[in-house]
């Protein structure tokens, strides 16, 4: 029999949220990442066998090797927060309360909720949309390596596809399409289209992975977390908004403009014009305030008129 509404334990927010890449829901971004990561490195071996030179996949595996168990490492390590993945309820020193965990977690001002993952993750750096998991300072270290090691795959594989697409004799790199392929000229010209397709697809990986991979250089060069850098371009564009914009108060303004008046008219030019402008004002100012008495005056009557 099921427990009554009111006596039912509420599950703390570690239990409700994601825990790991690998569990669903899983977006598009990551299923095509896995996809095209799994093909790729799959017919490589197919295209590279029959024609290149035995040492140049065993460079393109022992990149793998890397990559492999890293992604592994970053798709299946929780990295919450410790007192959040706990649901601590009680007041410690070096804890803030995180109202959306609804506990207390480390009191580091790196340590951010991720609203995709639904926790709170120290030395919070970014959500990655194509690992399906957030990076922080426990599982930052691998990532980097991950992406550096995937660049270092993406060239190699990439060179490889045109050195063999390009007819030449270059003993380093094995023997051209045309020689290792040569049971037809149809066959040559399939292993031909597919080391294109395959390059293409390679290079589209690099474009993406170098972005990704120099962004990171630069963060870490400047000793910020992605994070970090968001908020602060953030900042820096609203203030570029706001620039072309007088901040300064009504008064300060009026005074500038009479110190400019000063310089150009005289001190008795001056005090005239501004002595005309400020009885302008002032009676402009009454006119108005007499205006709303007035008015004010007339919907009281019709109030009184209707009760």
């Amino acid at each position: 029999m099921a427990p009554p509404a009111d006596t039912a334990v509420k599950k703390s927010a570690h239990a409700l949220s994601r825990h790991r890449g690998l569990e669903p829901p899983f977006n598009g971004t990551y299923v095509a990442t896995i996809v095209a990561f799994l093909f790729l490195s799959s017919t490589h071996y197919a295209l590279y066998v029959p024609c290149v030179h035995w040492a140049w996949y065993a460079a393109t595996s022992a990149l793998l090797a890397i990559a492999v168990p890293c992604w592994c490492f970053v798709a299946l390590y929780d990295p919450v927060d410790p007192y959040c993945r706990a649901n601590t309820q009680s007041v410690q020193d070096g804890l803030k309360f995180c109202n959306h965990c609804a506990c207390y977690t480390s009191n580091d001002s790196r340590t951010r909720h991720c609203y995709d993952c639904r926790k709170c993750v120290p030395g919070f750096d970014h959500h990655c949309v194509y690992l399906q998991t957030c990076i922080g300072q426990h599982n930052y270290p691998i990532f980097f390596t991950l992406i550096s090691t995937v660049w270092l795959w993406c060239i190699l594989v990439t060179a490889l596809d045109v050195l063999l697409v390009v007819p030449s004799s270059l003993a380093p790199f094995g023997l051209p399409a045309n020689a290792c392929i040569a049971q037809s000229t149809t066959m040559v010209v399939w292993y031909s289209v597919l080391l294109g397709v395959h390059a293409l697809l390679c290079v589209g990986g690099f474009m993406v992975v170098s972005s990704l991979l120099l962004f990171h250089c630069i963060i870490c060069f400047k000793r910020q977390t992605t994070y970090e850098w968001l908020v602060e371009d953030m900042m820096k564009k609203r203030d570029s908004k706001t620039r072309g914009h007088d901040s300064r108060t009504l008064g300060e303004r009026f005074a500038e403009l009479r110190d400019k008046a000063t310089a150009t008219l005289g001190p008795k030019c001056t005090r005239a014009a501004f002595a005309v402008s400020t009885t302008r004002s002032r009676s402009s100012a009454a006119s108005a305030d007499m205006k709303r008495t007035q008015e004010t005056d007339a919907r009281q009557i019709a109030i009184t008129v209707k009760g």
